[in-house]
């Protein structure tokens, strides 16, 4: 673990050099944007942050059967700590961090805290790819604008209601996964045998999620968390400095955009670089300088990685209190 955060803090440095070094941003340009940042805007967007967060743990509440189901505090708590081991951790290893914080906290099984980790997250996934192909095919009706929106559109907006349809039943994925261990001669060695059979106990966990009522409100609570997602960023991102030309489609293609590129498996510590690269890309095609965007999307992610640290350490305590 030290030695993958290490050398995630290096591709960060690496990529933190090319930014400053051959992206053209200049340290004054990053505090300039900051500096536009009022008081005001700064509380809207840490009310948006602080409610994904309260959002995100009622989602897993529902995912949990009554028997299962903690306290929301004691959710929000390890929702709290495991954001920002998600986020500082290299290549999403921190996402994992939900399955030792729930069992810690209010001894939820292995194969129970992962299966409602997977389903979240599928169900975060399909309301991106809802949202960024509602907001290309909407763009491309526009005047002007790229005529490869339209089909990337249709390809997101289909992506996504494949997502949402696999969480009706998430257990086909980790079939399909122990069918290939199984297939290739897994079961003859111990580790083989041990996996196969944890996947075994996760389809089984997901299969123990299911209701009409349960996919609908948790449908509901991802729209609800990715409007306080595109919320932060557009609140943000206009105060830092993006021009008024930008309205809430654009906003929402590049704060998409920006996402999408931070979800890469080997993106860096906290995802530098990746989501800075995202944004530029996203506004960049609507007509926004390069450098004002750099500066815009390296304040905002600052800004998130201050709130995100912040509001970890506020939970790691309250983990602690609530264990004692």
């Amino acid at each position: 673990m030290v030695l993958r955060t290490l050398l995630s803090l290096l591709v960060a440095a690496a990529l933190i050099f090319a930014l400053f070094q051959w992206g053209g941003l200049r340290w004054s340009e990053v505090t300039d944007a900051l500096g536009r940042l009022s008081p005001l805007a700064y509380l809207a967007a840490l009310g948006c942050h602080a409610a994904l967060y309260a959002v995100r743990a009622l989602r897993f509440q529902l995912l949990l059967s009554p028997q299962q189901r903690p306290g929301f505090s004691s959710q929000l708590s390890v929702g709290m700590a495991q954001t920002m081991a998600s986020i500082i951790m290299p290549a999403k290893l921190g996402e994992l961090m939900y399955v030792v914080y729930s069992n810690r906290v209010f001894g939820l099984r292995a194969e129970n805290s992962l299966a409602i980790l997977f389903l979240s997250r599928l169900f975060d996934l399909a309301a991106l790819g809802i949202a960024m192909g509602c907001a290309c095919l909407a763009l491309a009706l526009q005047e002007g604008m790229p005529g490869w929106l339209y089909p990337v559109g249709l390809a997101a907006l289909a992506g996504g209601f494949v997502l949402l349809l696999l969480t009706l039943r998430g257990s086909l994925f980790t079939n399909l996964l122990r069918w290939c261990a199984q297939r290739v001669g897994g079961a003859r060695t111990k580790l083989g045998a041990a996996l196969i059979g944890r996947l075994q106990s996760a389809s089984q966990a997901l299969d123990a999620v299911r209701g009409p009522s349960v996919f609908w409100r948790c449908a509901g609570l991802s729209v609800l968390a990715w409007l306080c997602i595109f919320a932060f960023c557009g609140i943000l991102g206009r105060s830092l400095g993006l021009p008024d030309s930008i309205g809430p489609l654009q906003a929402v293609f590049g704060a998409a955009l920006a996402i999408l590129t931070s979800l890469i498996p080997i993106s860096a510590f906290a995802s530098i670089g990746t989501l800075e690269a995202g944004w530029v890309i996203g506004f960049s095609l609507f007509g926004v300088d390069k450098d004002l965007a750099l500066a815009t999307g390296a304040g905002l992610h600052i800004v998130q990685l201050v709130n995100v640290v912040a509001i970890g350490v506020l939970g790691h305590l309250w983990m602690a209190r609530l264990r004692r």
